[in-house]
């Protein structure tokens, strides 16, 4: 915010490191950073009286996350989030954008399609023939990362078949996405 210097989204004026709670009269709104996710200083937002989370850009009532599980900065966290943020005694949720606020029940079937990407993902790297070493050719010379990307390409589909066929009809976006997250998730898998 400093950097951008935009009169209209100042400064905060109150910081803190895991958790705060805001009250205002006697409304009670309770802040908790659980750690990189989505983008740094992305919070989990809980009203207990209304019993409402607020958990942005991670989970979307009966809809995948963005392209690339939403961007996030940090993989393991953005799945370790959904799991802490759950905690919370909500029945509603809102997931900052795409309208509609969801139900707990929405948020538990979203959380298992992020869940079952990780093992999608191992399922088709282990179905899909790594290549052993990259041979000279044409390709290779004019571009170094040829036949990983073409190794990462088969898995992805492979993956986004197995998440599109569990998937399709009960997320909204499946198609659009799958092959997006399980790049994500393959690469992840592999670093993480």
């Amino acid at each position: 915010l400093r950097r951008v210097n935009d009169p209209n989204r100042p400064v905060p004026t109150i910081t803190f490191q895991d958790n705060y709670t805001l009250e205002l009269g006697n409304q009670r709104v309770e802040l908790t950073y659980s750690g990189l996710q989505h983008t740094p200083g992305n919070l989990i937002i809980y009203l207990p009286k209304q019993q409402v989370l607020m958990l942005v850009d991670i989970i979307y009532p009966g809809v995948v996350p963005f392209a690339r599980l939403g961007l996030a900065a940090h993989i393991p966290g953005f799945v370790e989030v959904i799991e802490k943020a759950k905690e919370n005694d909500f029945k509603y949720f809102q997931g900052g954008h795409l309208g509609r606020p969801g139900t707990r029940r929405e948020y538990k079937v979203t959380q298992q399609y992020v869940l079952d990407l990780r093992n999608s993902a191992l399922k088709a790297m282990q179905n899909t023939q790594a290549p052993l070493s990259l041979k000279p050719s044409n390709n290779l010379v004019s571009d170094p990362y040829y036949s990983l990307h073409a190794y990462f390409e088969t898995v992805s589909e492979t993956c986004a078949q197995i998440i599109i066929e569990k998937w399709g009809s009960r997320l909204k976006g499946t198609r659009s996405f799958a092959k997006s997250h399980c790049w994500t998730a393959i690469l992840d898998s592999r670093t993480d």
